[in-house]
C-alpha cells in the first residue's frame, strides 16, 4: 500500500467517529428510527373491597398498590451509532415502552421507598376523613416533598 492510501484510510476512520449510544429527549410526535421509551412515573392505587361480617357489619377493606405508567411528556428516543470501535446497544423495554436495560441493569430503592410510604399515606386519609380509594399521582418534588394528585375519572 502507498503512504497515499494509508493515510486516507486512517483520516477516513477518525472522520467516521466513534460508535456510541445516543439516549435525547424528544416530543411526543417524534418517529424518528430508534428504540423509544417514556420514563415512569408512580401512581398509587387505593381501592376498597368491602366484606360483611358475621354480624352482617360491613366493614370497608383498602388495599394499595404503587403502579408505573407512562410519563408522555417525558418521551426519549435511544439510537445507536455505528463507528470506529465497538459498543454494547442492548436496549431492553418493559410493558413495551419503559427501559428496562440499556447495556447494564441499575439497582435503586427508590419503588421499596415508595412502597413503604403508601400504607401510611392510606392511614392519613382515612384520619382526615377523606374517601381515599382512587388513582394518585404521587408528585416528588425536588426538595423532596411528596404530594399525591388524585386522577379524574378513578
Amino acid at each position: 500500500m502507498s503512504r497515499w492510501t494509508i493515510t486516507l484510510l486512517c483520516t477516513a476512520c477518525l472522520v467516521s467517529g466513534c460508535a456510541e449510544v445516543q439516549v435525547k429527549h424528544v416530543d411526543d410526535q417524534d418517529t424518528s428510527d430508534g428504540v423509544h421509551f417514556y420514563e415512569p412515573r408512580p401512581y398509587l392505587l387505593v381501592s376498597n373491597q368491602q366484606k360483611t361480617d358475621d354480624k352482617e357489619d360491613v366493614q370497608n377493606q383498602f388495599s394499595n398498590q404503587i403502579i408505573w405508567l407512562p410519563d408522555h411528556s417525558r418521551r426519549y428516543v435511544i439510537k445507536i451509532k455505528p463507528g470506529w470501535g465497538t459498543v454494547d446497544g442492548s436496549v431492553k423495554l418493559q410493558d413495551g415502552w419503559r427501559l428496562d436495560t440499556l447495556g447494564s441493569k441499575t439497582d435503586s430503592q427508590g419503588p421499596e421507598t415508595i412502597t413503604a410510604m403508601a400504607g401510611l399515606v392510606r392511614a392519613a386519609a382515612l384520619k382526615a376523613g377523606q374517601t381515599p380509594q382512587g388513582l394518585y399521582l404521587i408528585d416528588i418534588a425536588p426538595d423532596g416533598t411528596v404530594n399525591l394528585v388524585k386522577q379524574p375519572g378513578w
